[in-house]
């Protein structure tokens, strides 16, 4: 999304393929990603579909997790942790990425 979302833009869900995901699978995560306020989205709703969705924009919470994961490092250790348990949700997931960002900034490794 953050790839492929301009100021004043929106990405039309039908457009979004994530092998090996299916297009109900894609479309019931940008829903969850919306009501948990890590996008904005409008939805698309006509007589003989499902609702669709537009991504209109990424939410001050989903940049914040993304900024958090963007080092391959951090991203790692993250993955790491929450691997350790059955299931994480987003917002653990997102607490831990922020934790671990903290700990290697205020514990920066020697050179």
């Amino acid at each position: 999304l953050e790839e492929h979302l301009g100021y004043d833009d929106r990405l039309d869900a039908s457009s979004i393929k994530i092998e090996p995901y299916t297009y109900e699978e894609i479309l019931y995560t940008i829903s969850l990603l919306s009501e948990a306020g890590y996008i904005k989205t409008i939805p698309i709703r006509n007589l003989s579909a499902a609702t669709s969705y537009f991504v209109v924009s990424i939410l001050m919470p989903g940049h914040d997790l993304l900024d958090n994961i963007r080092d391959n490092t951090v991203w790692t250790k993250t993955k790491k942790t929450a691997s350790k348990f059955t299931s994480v949700s987003l917002n653990i997931l997102s607490s831990v990425a922020s934790n671990v960002l903290s700990t290697m900034l205020l514990n920066p490794p020697t050179v």
